[in-house]
């Protein structure tokens, strides 16, 4: 309910785009909840009258019952990180839960990595991305706070090329959402 509630007040106010970083779905209760989840969430977000660009987060991918959240996100909106331009900004949507299979696999209600993590393939092309921009604004989307030097793991990993993350992000960036 809360969540309609502020979709028709976003309405109402009629932005130009919606941008949401995240944990759209939970995916850590039940066996098979993202067939559920992913459902009613894309049916609930036809309601924006606006477009809506959306990056993963954590609870959006987790592997459980032997269901990839990830498979979900990309069947009902398709790629997990990609890029627009709107007017003379250019918007990176990420995806900060960029974990190996294996490591987004979890039992019963316990899963292992939920963290900050950008994977080298995303993060070259993050930065092939921001170098071929021509925009005056560059903003990066995602759900992890790459600033924040966090151990998100029962395992201990840390946010996987917060490093190198941040040093694109203070050459190339100008705002993080």
């Amino acid at each position: 309910k809360a969540v309609k509630k502020c979709i028709e007040e976003i309405n109402l106010l009629h932005p130009d785009f919606v941008v949401i970083t995240g944990d759209l779905t939970f995916g850590q209760l039940y066996p098979f909840e993202y067939s559920f989840e992913y459902k009613k969430l894309y049916e609930i977000l036809q309601r924006f009258d606006v477009p809506t660009f959306l990056c993963p987060g954590n609870h959006d991918g987790y592997i459980k019952s032997g269901q990839d959240g990830f498979q979900f996100w990309e069947e009902y909106f398709g790629s997990l990180y990609y890029s627009f331009d709107y007017g003379k900004a250019h918007f990176i949507m990420a995806n900060s839960y960029d974990w190996p299979r294996k490591s987004r696999i979890g039992f019963s209600c316990v899963v292992f990595n939920w963290g900050g993590y950008i994977g080298d393939k995303q993060l070259k092309w993050i930065e092939e991305d921001l170098k071929n921009s021509n925009a005056l604004l560059n903003i990066l989307a995602l759900h992890h706070n790459p600033l924040w030097n966090t151990t998100d793991s029962l395992l201990g990993n840390g946010y996987y090329n917060r490093e190198k993350l941040l040093k694109i992000i203070y050459e190339y960036v100008d705002v993080v959402l």
